[in-house]
């Protein structure tokens, strides 16, 4: 326990040395995106800037966060700052608006001037989050309840994808209460507009010259890769698929933290790099995966979805625990192959649809397709312009 209140008086004291800083005035037109910790730029963030951009032209004075600032060509988004660097710290320090899409930085303490609008990466209500201390020891629980805390204090609007999100997502874990906004997830406004969805589609099968069905498998990351425990194979025997659905080729998503190395057939394609995930959605006539919340995404599809989980008892008894019954989630379970294998032979195409709207409504759903117009809203209320 003494380590953990070191750790806390050390990041304290950096709060207070930052807060210095502060003479440098907030900029009422800059905006800063953030997506996946400076990963990528995507998912939510991405949908709001190209909103906002459409909407407000050169208003604004829009940059995105990045590991790598050369992976945007000049002049397709915002201006890219490497992640972590100088020019990135005082636009943390001077931006009117941060968009994100994970938690954002607590060294930074809440400023005067500035809104800070979570928009999360993921919708619906799957496995627990920050607040679930299951595995944790005495120390950790103190960190992440003090983390909560600030967090807390930092964050000014949290979109919300439905009510059970609302409370399970964000109330139960973090205790945030503040400012909830039921907008729905701005990456979701394209499932909601067809010729958007059929863009999409014709873009990915183009990509990657493919014109049979596809079955996108997309997998979330397990924290026991990072434990000495034993590790139980989750990946599916793709050859048994590819028997159950002979027309159709594999695009395997691999989780951004996945660094394993896997080989690829001939109807498999690996789809990691591929810029945008709604697309891939947009273009899978079914869809594969586990504990991911894409299952939210797609259930807004209404297309065929099926769980492969044969590490479930571990998974929800030691690694996470589900906020709602997996039963319940839009997608077929399936803990073993043949389990998979009779789901995919025997798809009903009519039976998913129902089963994914039922979800929908029971977690009572705020996607509408007007996600980032309301976030628009909002920066444009906050900043004036």
């Amino acid at each position: 326990m003494l380590t953990a209140y070191l750790k806390i008086f050390a990041r304290e004291l950096l709060r207070l040395l930052v807060r210095a800083l502060y003479v440098f005035p907030v900029k009422k037109n800059r905006v800063l995106f953030e997506s996946f910790q400076g990963r990528s730029f995507s998912d939510n963030p991405r949908e709001v800037w190209r909103y906002l951009s459409a909407e407000c032209g050169d208003k604004y004075e829009c940059y995105c966060s990045l590991s790598d600032p050369s992976s945007i060509v000049s002049g397709s988004g915002p201006r890219p700052l490497r992640y972590k660097s100088l020019k990135w710290f005082m636009a943390q320090i001077t931006s009117a608006v941060i968009v994100s899409n994970t938690l954002p930085v607590t060294v930074f303490p809440k400023r005067s001037g500035q809104l800070f609008i979570e928009t999360w990466h993921g919708g619906g209500a799957y496995k627990t989050l920050g607040g679930d201390f299951r595995g944790y020891s005495p120390a950790q629980r103190t960190m992440v309840r003090w983390n909560n805390r600030l967090l807390s204090e930092k964050i000014d609007v949290f979109l919300s994808s439905s009510a059970m999100f609302s409370d399970a997502g964000i109330i139960s874990p973090y205790g945030y209460t503040k400012n909830i906004c039921f907008t729905g997830m701005p990456r979701n406004d394209i499932f909601f507009d067809p010729a958007r969805v059929t863009e999409a589609n014709s873009r990915v099968r183009g990509y990657y010259g493919v014109r049979s069905r596809m079955i996108l498998y997309a997998p979330t990351w397990r924290g026991t890769n990072f434990r000495n425990t034993k590790r139980i194979n989750t990946l599916p025997d793709f050859n048994r698929i590819l028997d159950a659905v002979p027309d159709a080729v594999i695009l395997f998503r691999r989780h951004y933290a996945d660094k394993n190395d896997y080989t690829f057939g001939e109807r498999i394609i690996d789809a990691t790099g591929y810029p945008d995930m709604q697309d891939l959605l947009c273009a899978a006539d079914m869809l594969i995966t586990d504990y991911s919340s894409s299952i939210w995404d797609y259930a807004l599809l209404g297309r065929p979805c099926f769980l492969y989980v044969p590490d479930l008892h571990e998974y929800e008894n030691v690694e996470h625990g589900f906020c709602t019954p997996i039963d319940s989630w839009p997608g077929v379970v399936c803990t073993d192959m043949d389990a998979l294998y009779v789901s995919l032979s025997t798809v009903d195409p009519a039976e998913h649809r129902k089963r994914a709207a039922d979800h929908i409504k029971a977690l009572g759903s705020y996607e509408n397709g007007t996600a980032c117009a309301q976030t628009a809203a909002m920066i444009r209320e906050f900043t004036g312009i």
